[in-house]
């Protein structure tokens, strides 16, 4: 028997990034679903994800509704979480969550400084030669 959740999640794609909405409420019982989502999302689509936390009801899981950040399956990458100012008491948990990995992830309040973020190719700094 599949258990109904009460989030929903939405996606599009956005000039080269897969921007995923997720409105309702999301619990503790519904991180391990939400967290196969996402890297089926990254697995398929690639590794610039924008991630809109606006819409999803404060409540119990909500500080955990991003779990697969933490722990992905290839943690390679950007990722831009957008949420409400509200929320930045959030921001260092989502932009620590995945330290000593080749992912990068960034917290915003406005939607178009995120997909700058995304869409600026960082430069490769070169190495040190004696």
């Amino acid at each position: 028997m599949e258990t109904k959740t009460k989030y929903q999640v939405l996606t599009s794609e956005n000039d080269g990034i897969l921007e995923v909405i997720i409105t309702g409420k999301v619990t503790g019982s519904d991180v391990k679903k939400l967290q196969q989502e996402m890297q089926k999302f990254r697995d398929t689509f690639g590794d610039k994800l924008l991630v809109n936390l606006q819409a999803v009801n404060d409540g119990l899981g909500y500080g955990e509704t991003l779990y697969y950040v933490r722990r992905p399956a290839r943690p390679t990458g950007k990722v831009a979480i957008v949420d409400l100012p509200a929320h930045e008491k959030y921001k260092q948990f989502f932009e620590t969550a995945v330290p000593n990995t080749e992912m990068k992830v960034k917290w915003f309040t406005d939607i178009d400084q995120a997909r700058a973020w995304l869409r600026h190719q960082e430069k490769d700094v070169p190495a040190f030669k004696l």
